[in-house]
């Protein structure tokens, strides 16, 4: 940080991980300027700030060009009245706003406890029986209503608020899962999402495991995803991981396999249990060529390593067909059923126990 003169600073940022960064540290700089400040025997000052901010490449290349344009930014700040931080490009001011805006929603929401668990049912292909349930996140915002995953899922992740997010959808699905066990017998499979963040907690192990003592579900009811980049960038923590909790019977699977780079050799170290085919290989089946034959070769793949095969995001009878054919264990999606509140998700596995049938189409 230097002082350019008179009230100016500059503040240099080595390698930020994203566009976010540089509006959070903002903002974060302006939050702290607001506390009043003490001078000597005076009373408390307060200050206002106004930042612009530029960024290399594409901004500017050399200090002199990004200087420039963070000053036009700066002044771009001020017109908009003052303490307040905006990019030299407009759309990245906005982008930046409405993330750093969710967030804070996000933090709220996780106080006010707006989120609950819906639950994605999965079938067995070839008996048509559900065999358990994917466990999902849904944010019920009081005034913009649903918001969608994709929209609040990345933001938690890289603001770390998907850890706390995340231990709370397991407790929540365990307490129904092992709730619903204990009244029905019903014995089906709890499949919930693990993020990179949680997996780097030195402690998750510890962590899960309180969890299925204060609930009192089975362990080997419990199936953990997580997807191929986490498989890459967490592999010791994972292997840490695994070999703990499925000392107790915990299973694991890889989630929307195929959009990475696994590699086999990890596969067999981490002993996983399932495979779940990623929903951009299932959606043009049977038409697709290429599709069919990744999804037949990523079958095949798996049964040779003796594991389980899930296909996700199921929607025509088609794709079922296909997928029965090549011998896939399981599938889930919109041709069984949207995820369902906890209440809806009994009324559908009611309904398959007292028929004595399967319910998938």
């Amino acid at each position: 940080m230097a002082r350019l003169g008179g009230d100016e600073f500059l503040l240099v940022m080595d390698s930020p991980d994203s566009h976010d960064a540089p509006a959070e540290l903002a903002s974060e700089a302006m939050k702290l300027l607001r506390e009043p400040f003490q001078v000597g025997d005076w009373n408390e000052l307060f200050m206002g700030a106004s930042i612009g901010i530029s960024l290399y490449p594409d901004h500017g290349r050399t200090p002199g060009e990004l200087l420039t344009n963070a000053d036009a930014a700066m002044f771009h700040a001020k017109s908009q009245g003052r303490n307040t931080w905006a990019f030299y490009a407009q759309e990245l001011t906005e982008a930046a706003s409405e993330r750093l805006e969710l967030e804070a929603h996000l933090r709220r929401a996780m106080e006010r406890g707006e989120f609950a668990v819906h639950y994605q049912p999965q079938w067995d292909t070839a008996t048509g029986q559900v065999t358990g349930a994917e466990a999902l996140a849904r944010w019920h915002h009081p005034e913009q209503g649903v918001i969608s995953p994709g929209r609040f899922i990345p933001v938690a992740e890289e603001s770390g608020l998907i850890i706390p997010l995340g231990e709370r959808i397991l407790r929540d699905a365990c307490t129904f899962w092992e709730d619903y066990t204990r009244r029905t017998g019903h014995r089906l499979t709890l499949a919930v999402n693990l993020s990179g963040r949680q997996v780097a907690l030195p402690d998750l192990a510890e962590r899960i495991l309180a969890i299925l003592d204060e609930t009192g579900l089975d362990p080997r009811l419990l199936e953990l995803e997580f997807t191929e980049s986490v498989l890459l960038e967490q592999h010791h923590g994972l292997l840490r991981l695994m070999q703990t909790l499925k000392a107790r019977g915990v299973q694991f699977a890889i989630d929307d396999f195929g959009t990475g780079y696994s590699s086999l050799a990890y596969l067999k170290d981490l002993a996983v249990d399932r495979l779940k085919i990623d929903r951009t290989f299932v959606q043009d089946l049977p038409d697709d060529e290429n599709d069919a034959e990744i999804t037949a070769a990523v079958i095949a793949m798996a049964h040779n390593l003796r594991l389980t095969v899930t296909a996700e995001g199921v929607e025509t009878e088609g794709q079922l067909a296909f997928l029965g054919r090549q011998g896939c264990d399981q599938w889930q999606g919109f041709l069984g059923s949207r995820p369902l509140p906890t209440a809806e998700l009994e009324t559908l596995l009611s309904a398959e126990r007292h028929s004595g049938a399967g319910t998938s189409p």
